[in-house]
């Protein structure tokens, strides 16, 4: 059975196997193969997320690692974090003090089945429960930019040319209730997972 938990001490290996395949992945799938020591740089910076997220409490809300998990094996992930460089270079989005949506990965075979869907929802019922009433997060990778305006509509900002001529950075900021209305209608479209008994260990 698929649940949705934080991330445990004893994730550490196969969470950073996973981030790691999914990365290389996801760089392959957005034709930026040849960016290989962006590469590194995400896959160093997405572990080093995971071993700080650990060395806090384990209820610091403010720090979130979350992973869909079937079975032993990982299939997705998600974060919440203070916002990245990249959002905050945005002075007009005053984002410095709201959290970010971010890591959010799922395994290639469990893709388009509502489980990315799922991962969100996970994400802001810890804004819900910590009372935040906004969220962020950003993306450079085409494919997801495509999914995130369909899921969220279009940005608030863009960073432009930031990795070469011609791209485009996205950055939305929402509230979290237009987030989860937007999550609610992404879930009913899919029909996924059983998430209301995936997501039961976040409610204890």
């Amino acid at each position: 059975m698929l649940i949705v938990r934080k991330l445990r001490a004893d994730d550490i290996q196969s969470a950073e196997i996973f981030i790691e395949d999914v990365l290389k992945e996801t760089f392959e799938a957005n034709d930026i193969w040849h960016m290989q020591a962006l590469l590194k740089s995400e896959i160093d910076s997405k572990k080093a997320l995971f071993r700080s997220t650990l060395a806090l409490c384990t209820d610091n809300e403010k720090r979130i690692v979350l992973l869909a998990v079937d079975g032993h094996q990982i299939v997705g992930s998600v974060s919440i974090t203070n916002p990245n460089d990249d959002i905050t270079s945005v002075k007009e989005a005053e984002c410095q003090n709201i959290h970010e949506v971010g890591s959010l990965f799922v395994a290639p075979d469990r893709r388009g089945c509502g489980l990315g869907a799922v991962l969100w929802l996970a994400a802001v019922m810890q804004f819900q429960k910590s009372g935040e009433t906004l969220l962020c997060f950003d993306s450079g990778y085409p494919f997801a930019q495509q999914t995130w305006q369909k899921r969220f509509g279009k940005p608030q900002f863009e960073l432009i040319d930031r990795w070469g001529e011609g791209t485009r950075h996205m950055i939305w900021k929402l509230s979290v209730e237009n987030a989860l209305s937007c999550i609610t209608e992404w879930l009913s479209m899919k029909k996924p997972y059983s998430y209301q008994s995936s997501l039961s260990e976040l409610h204890d």
